[in-house]
């Protein structure tokens, strides 16, 4: 298992039940590719830096998970057929080593 950062950018116009529907079924694809969701942190709206899908604006979700790094390409994949995502991006998380002491 290995982590990650996985931001996904939500249509702006979508309601607030409408982004909870969303978030529900994003969830659910994190479940079904068998990844831990640790956190979740809202963004909120922003304003793209160019269009994306005739949107000029977004709401942003980062999720921080943990995942087999063998399944990550099936959890992309499903994650991009889902309409109302502008965007979906995946990172490393940069681990910070512990500092050598003395030589």
């Amino acid at each position: 298992m290995r982590n990650y950062e996985i931001i996904v950018i939500l249509v702006h116009e979508a309601t607030e039940d409408r982004q909870k529907e969303l978030l529900k079924r994003i969830d659910s694809i994190f479940t079904k590719t068998g990844a831990l969701v640790h956190a979740v942190h809202d963004r909120g709206k922003r304003t793209l830096g160019y269009k994306m899908k005739k949107h000029k604006e977004g709401h942003y979700y980062i999720y921080d998970i943990e995942q087999d790094p063998a399944k990550t390409a099936d959890l992309i994949r499903e994650l991009r057929l889902e309409d109302e995502l502008l965007q979906v991006m995946i990172s490393h998380p940069i681990e910070k080593k512990e500092a050598s002491v003395g030589r």
